[in-house]
Parts: C-alpha cells; structure tokens; sequence
C-alpha cells in the first residue's frame, strides 16, 4: 500500500487538536522563548495560535521549525532522540541563545588566533546576534578552523603539601 503512510500522516495533521495538545505546543513555545529561539512579538503570535489551533497539524507547524521532541504524533520520550550537537540538526532550525553564545565564543577564538581582522570579528559578532537559524550561524564560522580540543582524560596535579 504505497502512500498509506503519507495518508495517514494526513489525517493525523487533521485530527482535531485537544487542550492538552494546545498545552504541550505552549511549554515548547515557553521553552523556545526562553532559551531565546524568537523575540517577544513572535512568541506572543505564536501562542496565541496555538490557543486558537483546532488541528494537530495546525500545532505541529507552529513548532516545527524548534529543536524540541517530537510533540504530535511522535514517539514516546524513550524514542525520542537525545539532544544533538547544533550542525546535526536541519540549517533551518531556530537557534537559541546559548548558539549564538557559542558562535561568539568561536569567532573570539577565531579573532585571538589571528584569523579575523578587528573590523571582520566585530561585523561577524553582529551577524551572530541577530541570526535566526542554525545555518545562519554555521556560515560565519565554515571557513575558519577551529582548536583542536583539550584530552578530558588529564589527570589532576598532585598537591605538593601532602
């Protein structure tokens, strides 16, 4: 039966939303907002729709493009993936604040070693404050190499008053 599961995802979007669902797609909402995914007028619009919704799939678009778990229709929380580094997930997702954090931490390592100018670190700086997405994020730091990490198996100097 070719198509049946596209049918049935069909009907599943279609399904009339509950008020536990409309709960569930605000707390990621909140969440999203939170680790600063949009600004204010948009969580705003986006929770207001979703206290509006009457379909799954009316819910399921709304925080679609959030790096959460699946929320409708999805598997229970063991099936659910772990949480994966930010260039695993689709350029599209929303970024939060701690990505951009990151992103800054790059280019500030990236400017220290000589790769950016002053002028090039402040401009990407402010790029990487007013990205949207993940992939916004990722092409001011493609072209620049990154430090290789410190071992984590270092084990800690001995006092030497023991």
């Amino acid at each position: 039966m070719a198509g049946s599961g596209q049918r049935g995802a069909a009907v599943d979007s279609a399904l009339r939303a509950r008020d536990i669902d409309r709960a569930q797609a605000s707390t990621v909402l909140d969440a999203a907002y939170a680790e600063g995914r949009f600004g204010a007028q948009e969580y705003h619009d986006r929770v207001s729709k979703a206290n509006g919704a009457r379909t799954l799939g009316e819910l399921a678009r709304l925080v679609a493009d959030l790096q959460s778990p699946a929320v409708f229709g999805g598997g229970t929380a063991a099936e659910r993936p772990r949480r994966r580094a930010p260039e695993r997930y689709p350029a599209g997702t929303r970024a939060r604040s701690a990505d951009r954090a990151e992103t800054v931490a790059a280019l500030d390592t990236a400017h220290a070693d000589g790769q950016l100018d002053a002028d090039e670190h402040a401009a990407m700086v402010e790029l990487a404050a007013e990205a949207r997405t993940l992939g916004d994020l990722s092409t001011l730091v493609a072209g620049l190499q990154q430090r290789p990490y410190a071992s984590t198996s270092r084990t800690r100097p001995r006092r030497a008053d023991t």
